[in-house]
């Protein structure tokens, strides 16, 4: 009678090895080594284990001083990951806001932030700096929920959570904003201050090129 092994084959030593350096495998060990750290890098500070832009720059700069910058900056994708799902809405949208944000377009305009009705004008949007404009338009909504229990309209000022943004920057965003909302939200309220805010950073920007020409 021929005997039946019924014992899982024994894995070549090569396909191991082709298992250990699996790219998705290593990302996910380099990722739980990094959230680790995290944990002891805020119980050393005697802070809370959340993701805050507090709590992030100061981490920020202890892996700056162990690992090269591109190092650094990669096991730092790991917590942006975590900051950008935060319930605290100011702490979600500074991480959208200061790191590179790589959604596509679908991805950005299916988030919670989007109506059916501003999506359905946005499929229709056609603009060469249609991304852009996106992402601002995803921007301004966000900002909408964050601020909508003191009015929205009194807290422009906290449109842009970019660090060390220029007026000339402001600028540009605010531009592609506009244009975002006319096609998308033309009846919006804050339209007209925006357009207003718009201005005064244009005539401040041009000021500034004549003084430096």
């Amino acid at each position: 009678m021929q005997y039946i092994s019924h014992d899982k084959p024994a894995t070549p030593r090569s396909a191991h090895c082709q298992e250990l350096r699996d790219p998705k495998r290593l990302k996910g060990l380099d990722r739980d080594n990094t959230l680790a750290r995290f944990e002891k890098w805020c119980e050393m500070k005697g802070v809370p284990y959340e993701i805050s832009r507090e709590t992030y720059r100061g981490f920020e700069s202890s892996l700056f001083g162990v690992y090269a910058p591109t190092i650094a900056k990669q096991k730092l994708r790991y917590l942006y990951e975590f900051g950008i799902q935060s319930h605290d809405l100011k702490t979600r949208d500074y991480f959208f806001e200061n790191f590179p944000d790589l959604r596509t377009d679908a991805e950005i305009v299916a988030g919670a932030s989007w109506t059916h009705l501003t999506r359905l004008f946005a499929s229709e949007l056609e603009t060469s700096q249609r991304s852009r404009v996106l992402r601002e338009l995803d921007n301004f909504f966000r900002w909408q929920g964050r601020t909508a229990e003191v009015a929205p309209s009194l807290q422009l000022g906290l449109l842009f959570l970019t660090e060390g943004s220029s007026e000339r920057t402001k600028y540009q965003r605010l531009s592609r904003l506009c244009l975002g909302l006319e096609a998308v939200q033309p009846g919006c309220r804050d339209l007209p201050r925006l357009r207003a805010w718009q201005h005064v950073l244009y005539n401040r920007v041009c000021i500034w090129s004549k003084s430096r020409g």
